[in-house]
């Protein structure tokens, strides 16, 4: 197990600093409000949340399900198999060494 992870992940917290401060931070865009059908506005991220959901999502019947549909649901391949094999220690190490310790440190922040 010693030496298989050769690098150590360090996530450095003045990062977020650094990036707000330089104006480099990505803002989010966040829909909170939502025009109702009378005209009314939503008042809050719950009661947007309710009328995206009531308005814009189709409500799943399993009436209008086809056969492709509910034969897609069954699971067609068990989840665990005779064959599978254990991951060690030294195939995470190689893979993380694959994909680069830089990008991992960007994907983590």
């Amino acid at each position: 197990m010693e030496g298989v992870l050769q690098h150590e992940v360090v996530y450095n917290p003045w990062n977020e600093v650094y990036k707000l401060a330089a104006g480099k931070r990505k803002n989010n865009t966040q829909v909170t409000t939502l025009r109702k059908p009378y005209g009314s506005l939503t008042t809050d991220l719950s009661e947007t949340l309710k009328h995206t959901l009531e308005y814009f999502t189709t409500e799943d019947k399993e009436d209008d399900d086809t056969d492709n549909h509910k034969l897609a649901k069954i699971p067609q391949v068990p989840v665990d198999t005779a064959d599978d094999k254990d991951i060690t220690l030294e195939e995470i190490g190689n893979a993380i060494e694959k994909i680069g310790i830089k990008k991992l440190q960007e994907k983590m922040g």
